[in-house]
């Protein structure tokens, strides 16, 4: 009786690990797919503190049993070179797996890379691709970035499918193209970049704040 008895409790025993195990690893079920795409916002976030992470398509099931979730990761997206990335992420019951696609920006060491600037037919279609092609381009904002400081500079962009001459002090009236603008704390002025849908500087000034 004392084997059996002690038969019985490590089967319960080891019932009660298994339904444990389940519930750690198997999401909640009958959500919907939010709730696994969800799941997997908040392991890209915990990975990427402070990065903006937008959904470009998602193939997850409504039974939250599997699919792919495909995201836009942007690290420091105020910086003169945001770094930008496309990766997937392999959804299952048990386990998630993530694979980087694409890098399209990426800051190493002071250098700026943008591989997609040499892709046939390039052109400009993000804002954090403008700022980075600006920066990697323009030797007037590396200029200004090293004299105050990486780290020290902000950079945003605006795209214009027509700007009017009296909108900068170049005074020339430009049609699709991306103003960029670097602003450096320490600095009494800020450095403006404009860019053409292909990359192509065509235009450089500064403004006092």
């Amino acid at each position: 009786m004392d084997l059996l008895l002690k038969v019985g409790i490590l089967v319960v025993v080891i019932a009660v690990i298994a339904g444990i195990s389940v519930t750690l690893f198997t999401p909640p079920q009958g959500q919907g797919s939010l709730t696994a795409e969800q799941l997997v916002l908040n392991d890209v976030n915990k990975t990427y503190p402070g990065a903006i992470v937008s959904v470009i398509n998602s193939t997850l099931s409504s039974e939250n049993e599997s699919g792919m979730l495909f995201l836009s990761v942007v690290i420091n997206p105020t910086s003169p070179c945001p770094t930008l990335q496309i990766e997937h992420y392999n959804y299952q019951a048990t386990h998630l797996v993530s694979t980087i696609d694409n890098i399209y920006i990426n800051y190493v060491s002071g250098n700026c890379a943008v591989p997609v600037l040499s892709s046939p037919g390039f052109t400009v279609g993000s804002s954090y691709v403008a700022t980075a092609v600006a920066y990697n381009r323009s030797a007037w904002v590396q200029h200004y970035v090293t004299v105050f400081g990486y780290n020290l500079t902000d950079a945003h962009s605006k795209y214009y499918p027509s700007m009017a001459a009296n909108l900068t002090p170049l005074n020339t009236s430009f049609l699709n193209v991306w103003l960029v603008n670097f602003t450096a704390s320490p600095a009494s002025y800020s450095e403006y970049t404009v860019l053409n849908q292909t990359g192509k500087i065509i235009g450089n000034y500064t403004l006092s704040k």
